[in-house]
């Protein structure tokens, strides 16, 4: 039987999906994908590009059933069954644990459902297996952030909430330096400098924003 969502989760989603709008994820548009090339033998695994840390990408088998529960998990996370989707990834990832899209996806959830603590072990899983993921790096370094912020909400400029935005920090500026014409990440590092009271510095990012996207709400928003 499903489990039905909260009320407070749609909104917790509604708010988190607003924030990342201007990135294009699996997460944002609610229908992830999962990255196989087709191979039409039935009871086949699938081959999939599978990304080595020290090398080019390498083709690689999937097993078939990890990438059914892949499947069901984007099944349940496009009906928004936050759980099921969760339980269907981490089976997939049981079977095969170097397997990206499903360790992004679940990371991705466990973010927008305000468990930053959970998602952050699947970007380092991703990021293992691709250092150079500007996408990846900006979702970890949104996971800072939000770490970093709950430790502060507690005890201001305390050396954990310090150490965790210096994290964020530099995955922003490794994002940046990867994909200097993404304006979202100028926007995910603008919202950390601000949160931490580096005004002129939040200022220049959110200017950079909408120089490269004039109609950015999110960076006009905060500017102002």
């Amino acid at each position: 039987m499903k489990r039905s969502i909260k009320i407070n989760e749609i909104i917790i989603l509604s708010i988190v999906l607003a924030f990342l709008s201007t990135t294009v994820i699996f997460a944002q548009t609610v229908k992830p994908s999962p990255k196989t090339k087709a191979k039409t033998t039935k009871a086949q695994p699938k081959t999939v590009l599978t990304p080595t840390q020290n090398g080019p990408k390498a083709q690689v088998e999937i097993p078939a059933q990890a990438v059914e529960f892949f499947k069901k998990g984007q099944a349940h996370w496009k009906n928004l069954d936050i759980q099921d989707a969760i339980d269907a990834y981490t089976e997939a990832i049981k079977i095969y644990p170097n397997y990206m899209a499903a360790l992004g996806e679940r990371g991705t959830i466990n973010f927008m459902i305000a468990k930053p603590e959970l998602a952050l072990p699947d970007f380092e899983a991703v990021l293992k297996l691709e250092p150079k993921n500007a996408k990846f790096l900006n979702y970890r370094g949104l996971t800072f952030t939000e770490i970093a912020l709950k430790i502060k909400e507690t005890e201001i400029f305390n050396k954990p909430a310090a150490d965790n935005a210096q994290k964020a920090l530099a995955d922003f500026n490794s994002a940046i330096e990867i994909e200097p014409k993404n304006s979202s990440y100028y926007n995910s590092r603008g919202k950390l400098l601000l949160e931490f009271e580096f005004y002129h510095e939040a200022i220049v990012d959110f200017e950079k924003a909408i120089l490269l996207e004039p109609k950015n709400e999110y960076a006009y928003t905060y500017l102002g």
